[in-house]
């Protein structure tokens, strides 16, 4: 039976939090109906043992990748979203947990919303794997205009509709820390409608040690300064950063190891010139 929603988890140095996981996992009330695609980054004998246990219980549903060496966090979703079935996508951290009906919700909001490609909703920010209580982050209903300025639904708790990753391409490989910002900002751009969840999706653990959180501060800002630039966010730019990080050509995308231009997808890329002092004074 085809899923109607694909999990993608990627997972690096995750064995404190893998078993808490699969409680939330099979605990969600649209479990039966979901597929669970595990992306392991240089996973531990013990890390393998816990999701192959997982998976021997759920045989149909579990598809396990061990990669090695660990690729970016853009990258290891690529995988997932290449092979997934359903027609719901969610990315779901493995240190994060989700209250027992949100994917259910978050389906629903999709299905009564045909326009919607993407649900997000309110979560709380704990401050350890054990918590239930913390920071409750209230996200705001759609609006293109501040959507496409900040990263205002947050990066936890996600679903798309599968079919919008073959309209405007994947997650930027070439992002190590902020591809979910990136493919958010690009389909604002691009023009695509977001539905919000009504209530709270789960419980987001920033703890430093992931994929994606196992950075320092001035890393994200590059990362972000490189994003706005790509999207005409010229009043967001912080002009120190625009000459590093040259690794990332923004006018490109990468997905599976080729560049795509992003006029492909419908987007102008606007050239800056470092030495004008025009453009300067411009950003500060």
């Amino acid at each position: 039976m085809k899923p109607t929603i694909s999990i993608i988890t990627s997972i690096y140095k995750g064995e404190l939090f893998i078993e808490r996981f699969f409680t939330s996992v099979s605990n969600q009330t649209i479990f039966k109906k979901c597929e669970l695609i595990i992306i392991l980054n240089e996973g531990s004998i013990k890390e393998i043992s816990l999701i192959e246990n997982f998976q021997r219980i759920f045989p149909d549903q579990v598809t396990l990748f061990n990669i090695s060496p660990k690729e970016p966090l853009s990258a290891s979703w690529n995988r997932g979203v290449k092979i997934s079935n359903g027609e719901f996508i969610a990315l779901w951290n493995v240190d994060d947990l989700r209250v027992k009906d949100s994917l259910e919700n978050q389906v629903k909001t999709l299905i009564n919303d045909p326009r919607a490609c993407l649900t997000y909703g309110d979560f709380i920010e704990i401050k350890s794997g054990i918590d239930n209580k913390g920071i409750q982050f209230i996200t705001p209903e759609f609006n293109p205009i501040i959507f496409s300025k900040r990263f205002a639904s947050g990066g936890a708790f996600l679903v798309f509709r599968s079919s919008i990753f073959n309209q405007c391409g994947y997650f930027d490989e070439q992002i190590e820390i902020a591809s979910d910002f990136d493919f958010i900002l690009r389909l604002v751009k691009l023009g695509h409608i977001f539905n919000k969840t009504q209530g709270v999706l789960g419980y987001f653990w920033n703890n430093n040690t992931g994929l994606s959180t196992k950075v320092n501060f001035r890393n994200i800002e590059i990362e972000q300064n490189i994003i706005h630039r790509r999207y005409g966010n010229f009043d967001k730019l912080i002009w120190e950063h625009l000459k590093e990080l040259k690794k990332i050509n923004p006018a490109n995308f990468l997905f599976f190891k080729q560049y795509i231009p992003i006029t492909q997808y419908g987007l102008i890329f606007e050239n800056i010139n470092y030495g004008s002092f025009n453009q300067k004074l411009f950003f500060l």
